[in-house]
């Protein structure tokens, strides 16, 4: 099964707009078509944005991360460095090496554009959800 990495503003889309192209690779989630491998950071991040700047209710936000607990891979990220990356961003990076992932889906387009990382690919959620449904 495919290891992905889904960047802290994917998760965020899909709990505040569970439709569209992230509502659906959400879904692919829970129907077990990829393992999702995420970080305390990642779902801490999360947590943060989802209740103070969407201001969404903390039983729904305490639902959602306790889904990511149960079916998601949660590892310690990896030390990583690179020049050109924001710090709040090497966390995703570094989740993705230490849990071993393919793939790193993010709206960054400042991680989009290295397109790679360390053997990782980084790929917009719509790339992916095209892959995913075999387009």
């Amino acid at each position: 099964m495919e290891r992905i990495v889904l960047d802290s503003n994917v998760l965020v889309s899909a709990f505040a707009m569970p439709y569209g192209v992230v509502g659906q690779i959400f879904d692919a989630w829970q129907e077990r078509r990829f393992l999702l491998v995420t970080s305390d950071y990642i779902i801490n991040e999360i947590g943060r944005i989802l209740e103070i700047k969407i201001g969404l209710e903390q039983d729904f936000i305490l639902h959602r991360i306790e889904e990511i607990y149960y079916i998601a891979e949660v590892v310690e990220p990896a030390v990583v460095n690179h020049q050109n990356i924001d710090e709040n961003d090497l966390p995703i990076l570094g989740t993705a090496v230490a849990g071993y992932a393919g793939t790193i889906v993010t709206g960054d387009n400042v991680l989009l554009k290295l397109r790679t990382f360390r053997g990782i690919r980084i790929i917009s959620p719509r790339d992916f959800l095209d892959e995913l449904n075999g387009i």
